[in-house]
């Protein structure tokens, strides 16, 4: 029971982190709940990881 709980929350997650409820949620706490909710499950492969674009230094 407690795994299925998790498991719908974790799609609730992707969810509100992808299309974000207007008004209610905003996307940067969207995206705090994802990252609460993995850091502490340790489940952090289960969501592909998004690359990260290197910064260019501008002159």
């Amino acid at each position: 029971m407690y795994n299925y709980l998790s498991i719908l929350f974790s799609f609730l997650c992707i969810f509100l982190y992808f299309r974000p409820l207007e008004g209610y949620f905003e996307y940067n706490s969207g995206r705090a709940l994802i990252v609460i909710f993995y850091k502490s499950k340790n489940l952090s492969g289960f969501l592909p990881r998004r690359p990260h674009q290197k910064r260019r230094p501008e002159f």
